[in-house]
């Protein structure tokens, strides 16, 4: 589980979306950026459609209960924990130790993948919020995010 501390603008999960879907009303939504979110979750060891974190603004604090690799994607991105390592890479999270992902003036969107991937449940067929329809909410800080355990 990670414990967020500090959620930026406005944090969501996201993955590649849902499909088929659109005679309800409901569009695919989704990742902003699909292909920041599918190399984060590389860099991690998940599946390139697993669910990851959708980083919109500045500051995405956070720790974790257990040991992880964590990584960070996206234009002009960073990740600190210790140390400030550029974005696209991943990073070794002991049990309980601060991670920050930083944007930069350029970053629109940021994705932040935790090895393991996202222990929530699927609502038609995606773990993707999409906020007008209901389908999650966004991340706060004092939120906790389940991880499938290691």
């Amino acid at each position: 589980m990670i414990r967020i501390s500090e959620s930026a603008v406005r944090s969501t999960m996201q993955d590649r979306g849902r499909f088929g879907h659109h005679r309800s009303g409901v569009p695919p939504s989704g990742a902003a950026d699909p292909f920041a979110l599918a190399a984060a979750n590389a860099l991690v060891g998940n599946a390139d459609d697993a669910a990851g974190i959708e980083i919109i603004g500045t500051t995405f604090r956070f720790s974790c209960d257990d040991a992880r690799v964590v990584a960070a994607a996206g234009r002009d991105v960073s990740l600190a924990t210790s140390s400030r390592l550029p974005g696209w890479s991943s990073v070794f999270v002991r049990a309980g130790q601060t991670v920050t992902v930083h944007a930069g003036e350029r970053t629109r969107f940021a994705y932040l993948a935790v090895s393991g991937g996202v222990a929530t449940t699927q609502m038609l067929g995606s773990r993707a919020t999409y906020l007008p329809a209901g389908l999650g909410a966004p991340l706060r800080a004092g939120d906790h995010v389940r991880f499938v355990p290691l």
